[in-house]
């Protein structure tokens, strides 16, 4: 896992085939593994948000 703490962003990528359909098996087992790790990590901190602050979004931010 990366975490850049300026950007509050964590990314956590694997390189997978997915054309390969034997593999999916590993990789969901992959991604299953670093859901609970993730959940076991942040938990806490998560679930002290204060959910009920308005979030202002960047200008630069395109939603479409």
């Amino acid at each position: 896992m990366e975490a850049d703490l300026g950007n509050k962003t964590i990314g956590l990528k694997r390189d997978a085939d997915l054309t390969k359909r034997d593999n999916w098996d590993e990789y969901l087992d992959w991604l299953t593994d670093m859901t609970i790790k993730f959940g076991k990590t942040f938990y806490k901190r998560v679930k002290s948000l204060d959910l009920t602050k308005r979030v202002v979004l960047p200008n630069t931010l395109e939603l479409n």
